[in-house]
C-alpha cells in the first residue's frame, strides 16, 4: 500500500500523538509499505523536504494554523496516486480531506482527545469557536475516525453523535521489551541517583510531555502539603526534547512561589529513547491530567510495575492497572492526599492491564487493507 499521513507534527516533534504516528510509519515501512508524510516545519532548522528510513516527509511553514490552508495544494499533488490518506487531529484534517475529495481518495482521521467545554478552561473567550472547529471534524464525512480510547469514541457519540458504523478504537500501544529489566542498564540508574542526589528519598516523577491539559501546576501546588506528612519525598520533573520555554519558566516560578526548590529537581532535554533508564529510578508516578486522550505515561509506568497516582479523568481509568490511586483533576489537596495514601501502601490493586504496539499497527494494517 502507499498511504499519505499528513500530520500537524512528526518527528523529530515529541509528543503522544508524534510517538503514535512515528511508530505507525516505522511499521508500515518494515512491512515494504510505501509512505509520505506532510507535516509543519516547527523548526526552521529542519529540511523542507527530507528522506528518513524510506520516508518522504514534507514539512509546509512552521505554523500549524498556517499549515492549515498553505498545505491543501501540496497535500493534493501528492494524493493522486496513494492508496488513502491518514490524518489527525487538529488542523491537519482540512487539507487531508480537500485533498480528498478533489482525488476522490479516502480518508481516515485519528482522534486523539475530545475537550468539547474543557476549551473554555484554555481559551477563555475564544472557546466557543475551538469548540465549534472540533465538531465540524464530525460533519466533514470521514470514511473513518479512529479513537485512541473508549472514552474519546463515548465523548465523540456523546458530544457530536458520532455513528458506530463509522467509529473504531484501536488503543495507542507501547513497546514492552523496553520496559523489560535486561533492557535497563542499572548503572546509568544509579549514575543518575548519585548526580542528583537521589539516594534515600522517595521520588515521584512527573513526566513533562508537552501539551496544556497535564496539571503539573496543581501538583507543583500539591507538594507543600505532602511533605507535611512524607519529609524526604522528592519530586522528579523530566522535561522531554520539545517542552514550551515559557512553559518551563511558568512551572519554576511557581516552585519559587511554593518555596519547594530543595524539593523539586527538574531534568531538562532527556532523550525519549533513554527515558526507561530514568523509570527505573522512580518511586511512585504523577499523571495529574486534566483530559488524557490515551495516557502514555501511565501506560508505560504500569509496564514498569510503578505504583501510579492518576486523575480520575479521561481514558486515564480506562488505562492504568497495577498500584493506582485517583485525585480529582486541577485539585491540589486531592492530589496531595491521594499521593500520601499511596506513599503509606493504601491502593486500587487493579489487574494488568497491556497495550501492545504489535497489536495498534496490526488493527490499521487491517483498517487500510479493508478500506
Amino acid at each position: 500500500m502507499k498511504i499519505l499521513f499528513v500530520l500537524e507534527y512528526f518527528y523529530p516533534y515529541l509528543g503522544g500523538a508524534e510517538t503514535l504516528f512515528f511508530s505507525i510509519v516505522e511499521g508500515l515501512v518494515s512491512q515494504w509499505h510505501e509512505v509520505i508524510v506532510v507535516t509543519t516545519r516547527f523548526d526552521s532548522d529542519l529540511p523542507a523536504e527530507e528522506k528518513i528510513w524510506e520516508v518522504t516527509i514534507h514539512r509546509v511553514w512552521k505554523s500549524r494554523y498556517d499549515f492549515l490552508y498553505k498545505a491543501t495544494s501540496l497535500c493534493t499533488e501528492l494524493s493522486k496516486d496513494v492508496d488513502l490518506i491518514h490524518t489527525s487531529t487538529y488542523t491537519a484534517c482540512i487539507p487531508a480531506k480537500i485533498a480528498g475529495m478533489r482525488n476522490k481518495k479516502k480518508v481516515v482521521i485519528t482522534i486523539h482527545e475530545i475537550f468539547g467545554d474543557i476549551w473554555y478552561d484554555f481559551k477563555g473567550w475564544k472557546w466557543f469557536i475551538y469548540k465549534t472547529y472540533e465538531s465540524l471534524l464530525f460533519k466533514l464525512n470521514f470514511h473513518k475516525y479512529i479513537c485512541v480510547s473508549n472514552y474519546v469514541k463515548n465523548m465523540a457519540r456523546v458530544n457530536f453523535g458520532l455513528k458506530d458504523g463509522k467509529a473504531i478504537t484501536i488503543h495507542n500501544g507501547i513497546d514492552y521489551a523496553k520496559f523489560q529489566d535486561e533492557n535497563i542498564d542499572s548503572n546509568k540508574s544509579e549514575e543518575i541517583k548519585d548526580k542528583y542526589n537521589l539516594h534515600g528519598q522517595f521520588i515521584w516523577t512527573f513526566l513533562w510531555r508537552p501539551g496544556r491539559t497535564k496539571g503539573l501546576e496543581y501538583y507543583i501546588q500539591a507538594i507543600p502539603t505532602i511533605l507535611e506528612h512524607v519529609p524526604n519525598f522528592r519530586a522528579l520533573l523530566i522535561v522531554l526534547e520539545s517542552e514550551n520555554e515559557w512553559k518551563i519558566k511558568f512551572i519554576q516560578d511557581l516552585i519559587k512561589e511554593n518555596g519547594i526548590e530543595d524539593k523539586v529537581n527538574i531534568l531538562y532535554d532527556i532523550p525519549y529513547a533513554n527515558i526507561a533508564h530514568y523509570m527505573d529510578i522512580w518511586d511512585f508516578v504523577i499523571v495529574p491530567s486534566i483530559s488524557e486522550g490515551f495516557g502514555y505515561v501511565a501506560v508505560e509506568s504500569c509496564a514498569l510495575g510503578k505504583p501510579v497516582v492518576v486523575s480520575d479523568v479521561g481514558s486515564l481509568p480506562e488505562v492504568a492497572s497495577w498500584f493506582v490511586n485517583y485525585a480529582k483533576p486541577a485539585d491540589p489537596e486531592s492530589i496531595a492526599n491521594s499521593i500520601i495514601n499511596l506513599h503509606n501502601w493504601y491502593y486500587e490493586d487493579i489487574p494488568a492491564k497491556k497495550f501492545e504496539f504489535t497489536e495498534t499497527l496490526g488493527k490499521h494494517i487491517q483498517l487500510y487493507k479493508t478500506i
